[in-house]
């Protein structure tokens, strides 16, 4: 008995060996399997990014030619079209109708307006500022707004092209973006013109939307944060203030949610520069306009003509955007 316990004992630990040495096997077998998975994602990672490198070079070779006189045709092209689409916002916005529906008609005697005479710019001169249909006069209004459009779009060209590096492909988006924050100024001015409204339908979706953007450009979250936010409190304050001091409305909300708008996209250190200028011109302006209602008999007195301020501040804000080296000469934090 004893002698077969022990040969029994030892087959055992002979099994247990033989058992040990297989899994030290398996492991060694697993931990190959794992490099050799291991470096077939790295090298399947390093192919996708050359794969993206290569595509990105041949979006930028094709893309290249737009940084010649081609892209400045690109340029005033695409600011007619959307100067087009502007034209119809400021129409429609303050008479509360959709952008979308109906189709561009004539606004006497509603006869819709066909592709052949709705080209920017062309179609106004051709037909001499009238409707094909009727003969009644087209307000100069879209063509003044399809001019702004163009000029605006070649500014911002030329500003981006020259003054951003990188790939041509985020230098065309952010021209894009840039572009459609100047229409969407365009539009608010011309709106504040004619009705001294902006809009809340323009103005909430905005303030978002020029935000997350800024920051996928590149703008610190922090700046834009703070820029949305003092933009609306200060002249929150300060049109609260005079209308506690005056008992008249100065400055409305609206005017708050546009500097918002312009902090929230350009910056915190966009704001003091665009309320000094926007106030100088607006000075300057307002008060020749105020002169000028006067001697015409229209007005009793020079302050009790009302001048929007929204145009004013979005043009300074278009000022100091493409022409930031000049401002930062007057206002180094800007």
């Amino acid at each position: 008995m004893r002698l077969g316990q022990r040969a029994g004992g030892g087959g055992g630990r002979g099994r247990t060996g033989r058992l040990g040495a297989a899994q030290r096997e398996e492991q060694r077998d697993d931990a190959r399997h794992g490099e050799a998975l291991t470096w077939l994602a790295r090298t399947v990672k390093l192919l996708r990014a050359g794969a993206a490198r290569v595509w990105w070079r041949a979006v930028d070779d094709v893309l290249a030619p737009l940084l010649g006189p081609l892209g400045y045709a690109f340029a005033a092209a695409w600011g007619a079209i959307w100067g087009s689409f502007f034209g119809l916002c400021v129409a429609r916005i303050p008479e509360h109708e959709s952008i979308l529906r109906p189709r561009s008609h004539c606004r006497s005697c509603a006869a819709a307006i066909p592709w052949f005479h709705n080209l920017p710019i062309l179609s106004w001169l051709w037909l001499r500022g009238r409707c094909a249909a009727c003969g009644a006069a087209v307000s100069a209004r879209y063509l003044v707004v399809e001019l702004l459009s163009v000029a605006l779009s070649l500014l911002i060209y030329a500003w981006i092209m020259d003054g951003l590096s990188g790939p041509m492909w985020f230098r065309l988006l952010a021209y894009g973006v840039h572009f459609f924050f100047a229409g969407t100024l365009l539009v608010l001015s011309l709106i504040d013109l004619a009705t001294f409204l902006l809009p809340n339908v323009i103005t909430y979706p905005a303030i978002p939307l020029f935000a997350i953007a800024a920051v996928l450009l590149g703008r610190p979250w922090k700046d834009v944060a703070i820029g949305l936010a003092i933009g609306y409190v200060f002249i929150r304050l300060l049109a609260d203030g005079y209308y506690w001091i005056t008992k008249r409305e100065g400055m409305g909300y609206g005017d708050a949610k546009l500097l918002a708008l312009i902090g929230g996209f350009l910056g915190w250190q966009a704001l003091v520069p665009t309320l000094f200028l926007a106030a100088l011109q607006g000075s300057v302006i307002g008060i020749a306009y105020g002169i000028a209602q006067k001697r015409a008999g229209k007005a009793e007195s020079i302050r009790r003509v009302p001048i929007p301020f929204g145009p004013f501040l979005s043009l300074a804000a278009l000022q100091g955007m493409l022409f930031s080296g000049w401002v930062r000469l007057l206002f180094p934090l800007a």
